[in-house]
C-alpha cells in the first residue's frame, strides 16, 4: 500500500508494505523481487502470476486472468492482447494493478486511455506496475500514474548486445568497429550492470523532478526521440488538479509554448479578470520575473506613475498569453527568447488578449452612470506589435475607445519612448477627468437612491475609489479570485508589513485575515479569512479536528475542484471550524483508504 506525499502530474509515493520487517522506499521505483514472491505484510498468499500471451484467444485469456485473481487477493492483473478490453472490470478495492502486455501497447494511442482511466478508478494509496519498459518510456508512464517497474526490458536487451542510454538503445558504431579492428562487444555481464545502472538513474532523475516540479520537462525530453511516444505526450490530458496554482520554482518552457498543463491552469483562472481602469498600458515582458523587478519594467512603472490616474498594466507573453501586474508573481518562467513568435503563440496571445478587453468593455461601456471609453496605450517592441491582430481588435473597440502606439522606433526602452509614453497618459488623464466630470451628476443621483434604499450603513460596502490605493485593493481582490474563484477580501482591508499581511475591523478589533505568499503570489488564509471566504474550496471532516495532520479515516467529503497545495477551509457537522492545505486534489481524497490528506493550520478555539 502507498502513501502519497507529492505530484506534479505524476507522483512520488510512500510504501508502506513491510517485507523481512522493513520499509522498502518511496515510489516510483523498480519493483522489489520479494514484493510479489511474498507478499504483503510478509504473507505469502499470492499465487504465481501467469502470463498471458499477446496472441492468446479470448476464452483461454479470461480463464487464466480468472486463476490470477483467484490466486492474488491483493493484486489484479490486467492483460489487454490484441484488443483494448473494457476498464469496466477493474475491481477498485486490490492495492497493486499489474499492465502485463504494456510493450505492446507503450506505442498505441490507446494508451492514454488505459493507465490514467484505470488510476481513475483505483485508490492513490494503491500502485500501478507496469513490466518490462526502457528507460526512455519510464518519465512518460509515471506522467500518467504508473508507481513500479523492473528490469526485464533492460536485461533482454542487454544479452541482445544493445548500450540503452536515457533516450534510445543502441549498439556499437560500425565506423568504430572497423576502424578500431575491434569486433568485441561489451561482456553481456558488465553490459547488464551499465544499462539497469542507467535504469535505476533515470527513476531517480523522475523522482527529482517531481520534487522540484520539472516532470513535464523530463518528459519532454525522453519522448523527443520517439514519435509514438512524443504522440502520447501530446495525447495526453493530464488532470490539471494534480499540479498546483502556483509554486517556488521556476516554470521551464522549451516547447509546445501555450499547450503545457501550467498554461491551462492559469488561463482557465485568469480569463475573468477584470481591470480597474478603463487606462490600459500593453508591455512586453522581461527575462527577468516577477517583471516589476526587470530595469526594463522599472522604467515603465516609473512613467505610470508620472500621474495619478489608475493605470492597468498587461503583460504580452508567453506562454501566458496575459499577465495583469496583479498576478505577475504566480508565474515564474523561463522560455527561449528568439524575436520570433509561432503561429500557436501569436493565436494564443491575440486570443487572450481579445477576451480581456472585451471583460473590460463589458465594465466599461455597459455602466449608464459612469460610461468609459477604453483607452490603449501599447507600449511595445517592433515584434510585438506585428503580431497584433488589429482587424479583431477593432471589432472589440468602438467609437468611444482608443488605441494609442506610444513606443518610438519600436523600443520601448529608449529615453524618447519613455517620455512619448509619460506625454500620452498625461493627456488621457485629461480626457478621462473630463469624463467623469461629465458622469458625476448620474453618479450622485444613484448613490443617493441607494442610500434611500438601504439607511442600515452597516450592510452596505462603500465601492473603491477611484484612486491607486483603491486600484491596489482592487487588484488582491482580483488576485482573490483567480485564487478561490470568489473575493474575500473587503474593500476596507487594511494592509500591513513587508510580506503583505491583510486586517479588517471586527467587533472594535482588527484580526488578521490572509497573507500574501510573495514566493509563489497567493493567499494562506488565516482562520478568520477562511470565515470570510465561505464555502469555497471546503473540505469536510467526520470529527471536530484540532490543528495537525488529517488522515484518511477522518475525510467525510471535498468540493470536487480542490488541487494539490490549495488553501482550503474545513468543515465539520456543516459548521465552519478552520483552514489548512490540501496535499491531494479532491477526487484522490475521496478514494484514499489512509496517508495525509491535508494539513489543518488554523482553527477555532
Amino acid at each position: 500500500m502507498l502513501e502519497p506525499l507529492m505530484y506534479d502530474i505524476g507522483r512520488i509515493c510512500k510504501e508502506t508494505i513491510e517485507i523481512e520487517g522493513e520499509k522498502i522506499g518511496v515510489t516510483p521505483k523498480i519493483i522489489d523481487k520479494n514484493y510479489l514472491k511474498n507478499g504483503y505484510n510478509g504473507s505469502n498468499d499470492n499465487g504465481a502470476i501467469l502470463k498471458v500471451p499477446f496472441d492468446c484467444p479470448e476464452p483461454l485469456k479470461n480463464t487464466i486472468l480468472s486463476i490470477n485473481t483467484e490466486n492474488n487477493s491483493k493484486i489484479q492483473i490486467i492483460d489487454f492482447g490484441k484488443t483494448i478490453s473494457s476498464l469496466e472490470d477493474i475491481d477498485p478495492n486490490k492495492e497493486l494493478y499489474i499492465i502485463t502486455d504494456i510493450v505492446q501497447m507503450i506505442s498505441r494511442k490507446e494508451l492514454i486511455n488505459i493507465i490514467p482511466k484505470i488510476r481513475e478508478k483505483i485508490s492513490p494509496n494503491a500502485g500501478i506496475y507496469v513490466p518490462n519498459v526502457l528507460p526512455s518510456q519510464v518519465p512518460l508512464l509515471v506522467y500518467m500514474g504508473v508507481d513500479y517497474f523492473d528490469y526485464g526490458a533492460v536485461d533482454y536487451y542487454s544479452v541482445m548486445g544493445y548500450q540503452l542510454s536515457k533516450n534510445r538503445q543502441y549498439t556499437t558504431s560500425a565506423t568504430k568497429k572497423e576502424l578500431t579492428k575491434n569486433n568485441e562487444d561489451k561482456d553481456s555481464i558488465g553490459l547488464k550492470i551499465h544499462n539497469r545502472q542507467v535504469m535505476d538513474s533515470i527513476i531517480e532523475e523522475t523522482l527529482y523532478c517531481i520534487e522540484n516540479k520539472k516532470l513535464r520537462n523530463l518528459v519532454e525530453e525522453t519522448t523527443i526521440s520517439d514519435p509514438y511516444l512524443r504522440a502520447n505526450y501530446r495525447r495526453y490530458v493530464p488532470d490539471l488538479r494534480n499540479i498546483p496554482l502556483s509554486t517556488e520554482n521556476k516554470l521551464i518552457v522549451t516547447m509546445d509554448e501555450v499547450k503545457i498543463p501550467e498554461v491551462k491552469k492559469y488561463i482557465e483562472r485568469a480569463v475573468n479578470y477584470t481591470p480597474f481602469s478603463n487606462l490600459i498600458v500593453l508591455l512586453p515582458c522581461s527575462s527577468k520575473k516577477p517583471y516589476s523587478m526587470s530595469k526594463s519594467h522599472q522604467k515603465f512603472i516609473g512613467a505610470i506613475n508620472s500621474i495619478k490616474t489608475p493605470v492597468d498594466e498587461l503583460i504580452l507573453t508567453s506562454p501566458y498569453g496575459i499577465v495583469p501586474r496583479a498576478l505577475e508573481l504566480c508565474v515564474k518562467y523561463d522560455i527561449p527568447v528568439t524575436g520570433e513568435w509561432s503561429a500557436d503563440e501569436i493565436d494564443f496571445i491575440n486570443e487572450n488578449l481579445l477576451k480581456y478587453l472585451k471583460n473590460a468593455k463589458d465594465k466599461f461601456s455597459n455602466d449608464e452612470t459612469n460610461k468609459k471609453g477604453l483607452k490603449i496605450v501599447a507600449h511595445l517592441p517592433e515584434h510585438y506589435l506585428e503580431i497584433l491582430d488589429m482587424e479583431k481588435i477593432n471589432l472589440v473597440l468602438d467609437d468611444m475607445d482608443e488605441f494609442i502606439i506610444s513606443s518610438i522606433d519600436g523600443n520601448p526602452t529608449t529615453n524618447d519612448s519613455i517620455s512619448n509614453l509619460k506625454a500620452i497618459l498625461k493627456d488621457l488623464e485629461i480626457k478621462n477627468r473630463e469624463e467623469r466630470k461629465l458622469s458625476a451628476m448620474a453618479r450622485k443621483e444613484d448613490e443617493k437612491t441607494n442610500e434611500n434604499v438601504d439607511n442600515d450603513k452597516n450592510e452596505v460596502e462603500k465601492p473603491l475609489r477611484f484612486t491607486r490605493r483603491g486600484q491596489v485593493i482592487h487588484n488582491y481582490q482580483e488576485l482573490a479570485k483567480f485564487q478561490f474563484g470568489k473575493n474575500f477580501i473587503p474593500n476596507d482591508v487594511v494592509v500591513k508589513g513587508k510580506h503583505k499581511k491583510f486586517f479588517i475591523k471586527q467587533n472594535g478589533k482588527e484580526v488578521q485575515i490572509c497573507t500574501l505568499n510573495d514566493r509563489k503570489g497567493l493567499f494562506v488564509l488565516t482562520v478568520n479569512g477562511g470565515e470570510l471566504l465561505g464555502k469555497e474550496n471546503w473540505v469536510e471532516l467526520n470529527f471536530k479536528a484540532k490543528k495537525g495532520s488529517l488522515f484518511a479515516p477522518g475525510f467525510k467529503d471535498a468540493q470536487n475542484i480542490i488541487s494539490v497545495n490549495d488553501e482550503v477551509v474545513i468543515y465539520y457537522d456543516d459548521k465552519y471550524i478552520g483552514v489548512g492545505r490540501a496535499l491531494m486534489n479532491a477526487s484522490e481524497m475521496k478514494k484514499a483508504t489512509s496517508g495525509i490528506l491535508l494539513n489543518i493550520r488554523h482553527v477555532f478555539k
